[in-house]
């Protein structure tokens, strides 16, 4: 059985896996790309044998990411929320 701290490292691997597949390869980071200057927002389902058993959603405003992360299987799971500022060419800096 899984403890709480496997629990959770493996539920943050999960969405720093999540973030960087699934992070569009058509919008360049780059200084005044509309991909940092402009608020969008993406959501994703996870997925466990064909059910539903959590959700990823990502907003971007600015320079800013707010990530919200929540996975259960039958009532256990992990929940993050997360916020990260972005320098001018994309990368996290706090």
């Amino acid at each position: 059985m899984l403890n709480s701290l496997t629990l959770r490292v493996l539920s943050l691997s999960v969405l720093c896996l999540s973030l960087v597949g699934c992070s569009p390869a058509d919008k360049p980071l780059l200084p005044g790309s509309t991909a940092i200057t402009t608020h969008s927002s993406e959501q994703f389902a996870v997925l466990m044998g064909g059910n539903k058993v959590g959700e990823l959603k990502v907003e971007r405003l600015g320079n800013g990411l707010s990530i919200d992360y929540q996975y259960s299987n039958n009532g256990r799971g992990a929940s993050s929320i997360e916020s990260l500022q972005l320098s001018d060419k994309g990368l996290p800096i706090a």
